[in-house]
């Protein structure tokens, strides 16, 4: 590391230049809603002697409740070494700004691959555990990563069988639409932030109308099919019952199979209001109707219920990869006096949140 140093860009640079000077990286940070949040570097990079850049991570700041009480943390995107110099500590160093990059020295994260998830794991984080759980609805592309005359051959009969095993989330989305009006947003409400605000859990994530608005307007990525969307349950009167939100993202090179260009639907946020008898399995069921009509080739759940994980296995559902959560609150972070907070029980947790953090 000594021909690298680690520099960092604010938010006050970033927020100064023109949209048409920005990437679509920096739009979305420049976009979030607690960008006013000026203590928090928007980038951190390391470059060698001669400003080659061989490294970034991209941070956003966002506001952790504990108790009620609000702190400032961080989020980031994108940890990334130039293969030429991975295996020197770069990414590690990086990590480590990062870690520490808030006033209040609390970062968080999700969807970890597995070369910063060891990374991050003997740098002291706490990590938070679940399964991402997958139903194939259209296998075509699949198996034509394996061999293309299979695709042709056996994907029907595949999706015929996958579909009876969905059956049953399809009765029940059938039954709940007699009762329930299911309908895509635009624009998030207010509605949506009090059932968050209704949660009981002690610690969470500040989630407002405003950064749910972030989050269907902009992403850190490129493609044009990536999108989020947002969706409520109201009753025939009119009343809101529940939200959901899904991210859909197309996905190359997802094995080593060269499985390329599918389309994954992702249940990222929802919640249900105090005292309404839906369920997690209703949100489901509701989700998976509207991720079909997107043409998903796989829609994923992942939830840190068990028994109710496995419970999905009856409709279809099976394993895909570990979903890990990561938490770091350094040794003077002010949420280390709250007893529990690295307790999973305690928190408020969506696991499938990878491309924007913790909920």
């Amino acid at each position: 590391m000594k021909e690298i140093t680690i520099k960092s860009h604010n938010y006050s640079i970033l927020c100064e230049k023109p949209d048409d000077k920005c990437n679509g990286v920096e739009i979305t940070l420049k976009n979030n809603p607690y960008a006013y949040i000026k203590d928090v570097p928007s980038q951190f990079y390391a470059v060698k002697q001669d400003n080659t850049v061989v490294g970034s991570i991209y941070i956003y700041p966002i506001i952790v409740t504990a108790d009620k009480k609000e702190y400032i943390a961080n989020c980031a995107s994108t940890l990334y070494v130039s293969k030429e110099e991975r295996g020197k500590g770069i990414g590690k160093e990086l990590a480590i700004c990062r870690m520490n990059a808030s006033p209040d020295r609390i970062s968080i994260g999700a969807g970890l691959s597995n070369m910063s998830y060891p990374l991050y794991k003997k740098l002291g984080c706490t990590f938070f555990y679940s399964k991402r759980m997958g139903l194939i609805v259209k296998s075509g592309k699949i198996l034509k990563g394996y061999i293309d005359w299979l695709s042709v051959i056996l994907g029907p009969i595949m999706n015929f069988f996958m579909s009876l095993l969905a059956f049953s989330l399809h009765f029940k989305n059938l039954k709940l639409r007699n009762k329930y009006v299911v309908s895509k947003l635009n624009e998030a409400t207010a509605e949506i932030e009090e059932i968050v605000k209704e949660d009981k859990s002690r610690f969470q994530e500040k989630h407002t109308k405003e950064w749910f608005n972030w989050l269907l307007n902009y992403n850190f990525l490129t493609h044009e099919s990536d999108k989020n969307y947002l969706y409520t349950i109201r009753n025939k009167q009119g009343f809101i019952e529940a939200f959901f939100m899904f991210k859909k993202r197309i996905k190359d090179d997802i094995t080593s199979k060269h499985i390329n260009n599918v389309c994954v639907i992702s249940l990222i946020e929802w919640g249900i209001k105090r005292n309404s008898s839906l369920t997690e399995k209703d949100i489901v069921a509701c989700f998976s109707m509207e991720a079909r009509k997107l043409e998903a080739d796989i829609i994923e759940v992942s939830f840190l219920a068990k028994d109710f994980m496995k419970s999905l296995k009856r409709s279809g559902f099976i394993n895909m990869m570990d979903a890990r959560i990561v938490l770091y609150a350094g040794d003077s972070s002010p949420l280390r006096n709250h007893s529990g907070w690295n307790e999973e029980k305690n928190w408020r947790l969506r696991p499938a949140y990878s491309d924007y953090g913790f909920c």
